[in-house]
């Protein structure tokens, strides 16, 4: 049976942020218990919330990490930077959502309702 969370999102960087981003579901209700961050994987349902209670993202999560790959060579190659020594780009956007989209989810807090798919 698959287990259902609400929650809010957030993004997760081990240790100083030098690592990759996770994308999560922060479960206030479990603060504090191992439990209380959940990862969006593949093959989850997330139901995405805006603000004023409207259904922004409803659908199973697809990782596409190749675009973020993409977006990540083009701005740094505009500020002169080697992507090789960034690995925050292991991060990935959901497919057919541009990364700067996906990204504005987490770090906006935005309310999300997750069913893991194991």
């Amino acid at each position: 049976m698959s287990k259902k969370y609400l929650g809010k999102l957030t993004e997760y960087q081990d240790q100083g942020g030098e690592g990759a981003i996770d994308w999560c579901l922060f479960i206030p209700e479990l603060h504090g218990k191992s439990d209380c961050l959940q990862p969006v994987q593949r093959g989850d349902r997330l139901k995405i919330f805006e603000k004023d209670g409207r259904v922004i993202f409803d659908g199973i999560v697809e990782p596409d990490f190749e675009s973020v790959y993409e977006f990540a060579r083009e701005n740094w190659a505009k500020m002169n930077m080697d992507p090789k020594k960034f690995p925050g780009v292991s991060t990935w956007t959901q497919k057919g959502l541009h990364f700067r989209d996906w990204s504005k989810f987490f770090f906006d807090g935005l309310k999300a309702e997750l069913t893991k798919s194991k």
